[in-house]
């Protein structure tokens, strides 16, 4: 894996499967319900509207009750229970900090407001990034190119002076469609050594991080 040349800045993270693990089986098994019923509502087109904002949190309930058996005296523990989808990643997490001294931290994820409210209890975004961009805020998923224009827009970003982690495949390369450099995330070993040279030559490479080695991974 190899870090693209040039000047960093700015470092762009995905929320899912790069700060915190995705498994939804966790969560179903502790509802009792078919994991495959429960998915199968999150690959419809209206759970898509969901992470857009264009549904609400009433209509997802109403709409998920046609795939579980979700009753109205369940929400409270949907709710309540939805973070056991995101066991965090501590080590990665831990790195942040000390990243951000260096540079500037955004967030850029697809989400839900049920689902991201649930993982803002467990982690306090606003102390590790300098910018957070939801889809269910902002009207745009990823790899739609407007998702990464808007959060250009939000936050005065700059294809040349920023790097760009996530997980999924068709998401990265919408990002070097935009321009960016982009490194997929598929392990966490490999990503803590990324970060931790990025943080170990920012030190000496003061005030951006200089890529022109291209480090290999």
């Amino acid at each position: 894996m190899n870090i693209p040349k040039g000047h960093i800045q700015d470092l762009v993270f995905d929320l899912g499967n790069v700060l915190v693990d995705v498994e939804y089986s966790r969560f179903t098994a502790y509802m009792g319900w078919d994991p495959a019923k429960f998915m199968r509502f999150y690959a419809t087109e209206f759970f898509r509207e969901f992470e857009t904002g264009r549904r609400d949190e009433a209509a997802c309930f109403r709409e998920m009750a046609h795939y579980v058996p979700l009753k109205e005296e369940d929400i409270p523990r949907y709710r309540a229970n939805i973070y056991r989808t995101f066991p965090l990643r501590p080590r990665t997490l831990a790195l942040l900090p000390a990243l951000r001294k260096k540079f500037r931290l955004y967030l850029f994820s697809n989400t839900n407001s049920l689902d991201f409210n649930a993982i803002s209890r467990r982690i306090r975004f606003p102390d590790l990034f300098d910018g957070v961009y939801t889809s269910h805020e902002q009207g745009f998923l990823k790899p739609n190119p407007e998702a990464y224009e808007k959060i250009e827009d939000l936050f005065g970003l700059k294809a040349e002076t920023l790097l760009y982690f996530d997980d999924r495949f068709e998401n990265i390369e919408a990002g070097i469609r935009a321009g960016w450099p982009s490194l997929q995330v598929k392990d966490e070993e490999t990503f803590l050594k990324i970060l931790r040279d990025l943080s170990e030559q920012a030190d000496t490479i003061n005030p951006v991080f200089s890529t022109s080695q291209n480090l290999k991974y």
